[in-house]
């Protein structure tokens, strides 16, 4: 799909720490909406599961509300799946342990 000219402007105006934080927000959101799907809850059965609102799953699954680790851990155990696997970059990783020794 085509991005209008305002949306071009308005996404070049975004900080990249907070455009790729927004984007890992998303990515987040959709992978707990396909496992609520795949295993059947809807966002009250998880708010109730959670022990939380079922607007509080309305934001996180929105994408646009902060998620602690701790409830994703929670929410990978009520789906025996999980929901963030972090890889580390490698090359980035030995930088900040050279630039560390250096100082």
């Amino acid at each position: 799909m085509a991005q209008s000219k305002y949306s071009k402007i308005a996404r070049s105006k975004i900080d990249p720490i907070e455009r790729n934080a927004m984007r890992k927000s998303l990515l987040i959101a959709k992978r707990i909406h396909e496992l609520r799907r795949k295993h059947g809850y809807t966002q009250k059965d998880l708010s109730e599961k959670l022990g939380v609102q079922p607007s509080l799953v309305s934001k996180w699954l929105s994408g646009f509300h902060n998620i602690t680790i701790e409830t994703v851990e929670k929410m990978e155990a009520i789906f025996n799946e999980p929901i963030l696997v972090v890889f580390f970059d490698e090359e980035k990783l030995s930088k900040t342990k050279s630039s560390k020794k250096a100082s």
